[in-house]
């Protein structure tokens, strides 16, 4: 009797342990992720049991297994940067495959358009910074180049007045920066000390640096680096007409800056308008005091309109700038050191006898006779269309750029200088599909440039 009694309790032992063991196996957990973009590296996806925050390994092709669980309903969380969250109640034991989409948006700092194509900053081969607009307000400047230079290090700046301003790359600058406005060059007589860039400040979303040589992307004249400044694009669409206002005061030169805007994006069909304008007195510095002739007036005005559909995104650009900028030569009462202003022409002007700056025009917003006239206008259309797996990017454009300088104080409606730059850009981009891991781009880009003369005392620049 003993003997069948042990046999009894040997068997049904090994019957529960051999249970507990088929238990274990059968209550797993097998899962399957896809997407619709290829090339994902799934295992930066994060899968979270929700109830208990352990964490499970996903392989390259997207497969997980979940152990450890008691059967019946358990929550799952499934993450990864760039895709939607995905939160799903699972059984166990079971299986069950997993669509992770890709967000519709994404942040202005991931996404650069500085090289060939759209591409994520982490893996561009060349140094590349990006500046948020949020950033630019924090950086108190009187122009857009002021702004940049406290947020990205090595890039510096010559400065002849407050709203003068020649970007520096390591140490090059004039045509060895390359200035972009929207992936359009920046034509407006730039090889000058007193030729500063005539943006709007306020209308730039973002800008993208490339700090290094990049011509073989862009030509000879980014051997140093490229900064390309790229207007806002209406985001929203609700449908509804938002708009912002905008207003700065500086008190060192009294600078009063407003900027107004309105926008909609409604069914594919966007628009947006900006008016801008700032005023400015004399500065002033511990050295100098209040330095003479150094205001400015600038006033800007750019809309855009365009439209977007799923295989096609045609935009349309207009600005115009106008800038009334005072010229300083510096010159001063030899007993005083105050500051003096010219009243003859320079066959009759004595500079150790002339009149001494009234301590009223240092702080009036009114242009002196000495002054420059700088006038911008730029039109142009962009496009992007999709051709199966392939894509076609189109870029055509005029600008304007108009410059007086007036410095003769006995008939200041005569410009010394009066220079007129017309210039003509065209693009065509063609994009291949990707081949074996490799992207292939092609296409046409050139510049067709007119520079005259017009109604002047002075020629220092041949047409």
């Amino acid at each position: 009797m003993k003997y069948w009694l042990f046999v009894l309790f040997l068997v049904s032992h090994l019957a529960v342990c051999d249970g507990q063991w088929m238990s274990q196996t059968d209550n797993l957990y097998s899962g399957q992720i896809i997407t619709k973009s290829p090339n994902v590296d799934f295992t930066n996806i994060s899968i979270t049991l929700i109830s208990t925050g352990k964490k499970f390994q996903c392989t390259k092709e997207g497969k997980f297994v979940i152990t450890g669980l008691n059967p019946g309903k358990h929550h799952l969380k499934l993450s990864s940067l760039g895709f939607q969250k995905i939160s799903s109640e699972i059984t166990i034991p079971g299986s069950g495959q997993f669509l992770m989409e890709e967000l519709t948006t994404e942040l202005d700092q991931v996404v650069v358009t500085a090289v060939t194509g759209n591409t994520k900053l982490r893996r561009t081969p060349i140094s590349i910074a990006i500046v948020s607009q949020k950033e630019m307000k924090r950086s108190i400047g009187t122009n857009i180049i002021d702004a940049l230079l406290k947020s990205v290090p090595g890039i510096s700046a010559l400065t002849t007045g407050p709203n003068i301003s020649k970007p520096f790359i390591r140490g090059l600058g004039y045509n060895r920066v390359l200035t972009l406005y929207d992936g359009i060059r920046q034509e407006g007589q730039q090889w000058g000390d007193e030729h500063g860039i005539e943006i709007d400040q306020y209308a730039v979303s973002h800008a993208e640096i490339v700090k290094g040589p990049a011509s073989l992307l862009y030509g000879s004249d980014a051997i140093a680096g490229v900064i390309n400044l790229l207007p806002g694009i209406p985001m929203v669409k609700d449908g509804k007409v938002a708009g912002d206002f905008l207003t700065e005061y500086h008190s060192n030169n009294g600078l009063i800056g407003t900027s107004i805007s309105l926008e909609n994006n409604k069914n594919g069909f966007l628009w947006n308008i900006r008016a801008s304008n700032k005023m400015a007195t004399d500065y002033r510095n511990s050295i100098d005091g209040w330095v003479y002739n150094t205001g400015y007036q600038e006033n800007n005005i750019s809309g855009m309109m365009g439209w977007e559909k799923e295989k096609a995104k045609n935009y349309f650009h207009v600005n115009y700038y106008n800038n009334l900028q005072e010229i300083p030569d510096g010159s001063r009462d030899s007993l005083t050191r105050q500051f003096t202003y010219q009243t003859e022409e320079s066959d009759k002007d004595d500079i150790k006898n002339r009149m001494i700056v009234p301590i009223e025009r240092l702080h009036s917003y009114q242009t002196s006779t000495l002054h420059q006239n700088i006038q911008h206008f730029r039109m142009y259309h962009k496009g992007v269309y999709q051709l199966g797996q392939s894509t076609l990017n189109t870029l055509f454009g005029f600008q304007q750029n108009v410059r007086k300088e007036y410095n003769h104080p006995t008939q200041p409606n005569q410009a010394g200088l009066f220079v007129r730059l017309q210039t003509l850009n065209y693009e065509a981009k063609y994009s291949f599909p990707q081949w074996l891991g490799i992207n292939f781009t092609g296409g046409i880009n050139g510049m067709y440039q007119i520079n005259k003369n017009i109604d002047a005392t002075d020629f220092p620049i041949p047409d």
